[in-house]
């Protein structure tokens, strides 16, 4: 009964390491700091929206790396389209422009190592008994592969949810979105916002 007991507990805990990625509800969010932009366009923004999607592997990892994704919302009162772009949407900090992350610069480092999982396969679990009668001995190894086997699992549902992320960071980029009259976007700017998450300045060229 112990060896399942033993087993069972393993199995909890071993299950928890890969995490998959959830959806970025970016219009679900409470973006702040709300500025004007230019004449009836503003715009508002939201760190650690990783921790606000509860993807909260992924904010660890991001504060790690000294990195942000950081939400961005624009709202076009005006009667004219607004395409935003590298070129002429700019933020910065106090009078330093921060220029904005590739993503794959980003992913390299906000995710989960998925090849760590197969670790588990050390575990087993596995029973070595030493066995003597008289003046023989007997020596027998019993290796059962759970271990490896949720290894592999965790390895799966990590890299799944690093391919998820990337992709969400991709499609959910403020850069190539085209803002049209009466409408309000939302996006995602990927920065390296020089230490905590100092406010933020935003302009759009004309």
């Amino acid at each position: 009964m112990k060896k399942y007991l033993l087993w069972l507990c393993a199995l909890c805990v071993l299950t928890s390491c890969g995490v998959s990625y959830k959806p970025l509800t970016l219009g679900s969010l409470p973006f702040q700091n709300s500025t004007p932009l230019k004449d009836k366009v503003t715009v508002g923004y939201q760190y650690d929206i990783q921790l606000l999607t509860n993807n909260k592997r992924y904010s660890k990892k991001e504060r790690k790396a000294g990195y942000a994704a950081v939400g961005v919302r624009i709202k076009n009162d005006s009667d004219q389209p607004i395409q935003v772009s590298k070129d002429n949407f700019k933020v910065a900090i106090g009078t330093t422009e921060l220029l904005p992350l590739e993503t794959k610069i980003y992913t390299s480092k906000v995710k989960q190592h998925p090849a760590v999982h197969l670790l588990h396969a050390l575990w087993g679990p596995w029973q070595f008994t030493h066995v003597e009668a008289g003046n023989q001995s007997e020596n027998s190894f019993q290796y059962y592969p759970v271990g490896a086997a949720i290894g592999v699992i965790n390895l799966i549902i990590a890299s799944a949810g690093n391919a998820k992320h990337e992709e969400a960071m991709k499609s959910a980029s403020i850069f190539g979105k085209t803002v049209a009259p009466g409408e309000t976007i939302d996006g995602v700017i990927l920065l390296q916002p020089m230490g905590g998450y100092q406010p933020l300045n935003f302009t759009l060229k004309e």
